[in-house]
């Protein structure tokens, strides 16, 4: 048996309801708005690739990579400390995008 369909009120705004009509006018079957948007999220999840992450020997290669190239463009007029400091900011990345990361584990609260 079929379960029955979840609402979900969404916001569009004009440019891009224009252009969900323009889409469903072209196809044959002249969809409603409500089908040729589910049509489009379904063609739209099926081409995009799921996030996946990152193989381990990959992750490392591409941080030897990159710790490389840091060592090779830093400052030496600086403190040694600092030129470690300033490496390991570069390789962790900004702590307020690190949530942003789809391709690595949430930290443990």
């Amino acid at each position: 048996m079929r379960k029955p369909n979840t609402k979900v009120l969404i916001g569009i705004e004009g440019d891009q309801l224009r252009m969900i009509d323009e889409w469903r006018r072209k196809r044959p079957d002249q969809p409603t708005r409500t089908v040729a948007i589910r049509r489009l999220l379904a063609q739209s999840l099926a081409a995009s690739p799921g996030i996946q992450r990152t193989s381990e020997k990959a992750a490392s290669k591409a941080s030897q990579m990159a710790a490389k190239e840091i060592d090779r463009l830093t400052d030496t007029s600086v403190a040694v400390e600092e030129q470690a400091e300033r490496k390991r900011r570069l390789l962790n990345g900004p702590r307020e995008f690190r949530s942003f990361r789809k391709d690595h584990p949430r930290p443990k609260r």
